[in-house]
């Protein structure tokens, strides 16, 4: 038997506070406190995949499940009484866009802020089949990069020239390295040293890469910056680390992990984002869930 003690988020009598970009912000009533009841499911947590259970459950029928219409069986509607259960006061988890005052088209992502293209469940669930949530490129072109003295945008190194040209990007680089960005320089210098690399996607990538060896020694046994220098300038390499944002990943680790990770991650794919913030995914399935005839509450801590 579970006692939930905390705040319901109804059917009735609840609003979702309307943002600018026409997100929402779940908000909730009070709901009794102290209430002892039978329920077919409860789920501990409003995370993604307490929201993604909840919605399920209550979009699957019955009968195509023998387990679920087992528990449905007493069930006047012939569906699951399911009730989701949140300690805090939001749903999203790890999921967390907070809108801002005044700037009510630019949520700030606390939590997971993107997704690949290549990550198909994400993208799936954001379709109009689906939760019909906007998506759209998260876009690198706009941020602004301060580096030796000097603002530009990573746009900027499409365009701009390198030094010694005065008001370019700062760094000295060979003319193969000119007008690319960071990214571009390592997947370039990965081309240089695995030429074939790039054919394979999946486990076939990881596959190629285990047994890949170069100048005799398994790629696995190099580091990562031993590989990286002997293809990058020295100034491109500073560059690679000066800008990208993430020092770590271009130090001396696996080369085989490394690689895996930049072809994965940038090799003819590309980030996207959610409209109204990476949250709304969340949101949207309980939103589906309630509409089912599911009931959650936030500010709910449960007692065996």
């Amino acid at each position: 038997m579970l006692t939930a003690v905390g705040t319901a988020v109804h059917n009735e009598g609840r609003a979702d506070r309307p943002q600018g970009d026409g997100s929402r912000v779940m908000t909730a009533d009070r709901g009794v406190a102290g209430t002892t009841e039978v329920i077919d499911v409860a789920i501990v947590g409003g995370g993604v995949s307490g929201a993604y259970t909840a919605w399920r459950l209550m979009s699957t029928p019955a009968a195509e499940s023998p387990v679920l219409a087992a528990l449905a069986q007493g069930s006047s509607t012939g569906r699951l009484d399911v009730r989701l259960f949140e300690s805090s006061d939001r749903i999203g988890g790890r999921l967390w866009s907070v809108q801002m005052d005044n700037v009510p088209n630019l949520p700030a992502e606390v939590g997971g802020m993107r997704f690949l293209n290549t990550q198909l469940n994400v993208v799936g669930v954001c379709s109009p089949q689906q939760l019909n949530l906007p998506t759209a490129n998260f876009g690198f072109a706009d941020n602004i990069q301060y580096l030796r003295g000097q603002h530009f945008t990573d746009g900027d190194y499409a365009t701009k020239p390198p030094l010694p040209v005065p008001g370019g990007i700062p760094y000295f680089l060979t003319s193969t390295e000119t007008n690319k960005n960071p990214i571009q320089l390592v997947i370039a210098a990965i081309e240089q040293i695995l030429p074939d690399a790039m054919k394979y996607k999946g486990t076939d990538l990881i596959e190629y890469l285990r047994g890949a060896v170069v100048d005799g020694v398994p790629l696995y046994e190099w580091g990562f910056w031993t590989l990286l220098r002997s293809k990058l300038s020295v100034d491109a390499y500073h560059l690679v680390q000066d800008a990208s944002g993430y020092f770590s990943i271009y130090g001396n680790w696996s080369a085989y992990g490394a690689f895996l990770e930049f072809i994965r991650n940038y090799a003819d794919n590309h980030y996207m984002k959610v409209g109204g913030g990476y949250q709304q995914i969340p949101i949207a399935m309980i939103e589906r869930f309630r509409e089912l005839g599911g009931h959650a509450q936030i500010n709910s801590h449960l007692l065996d």
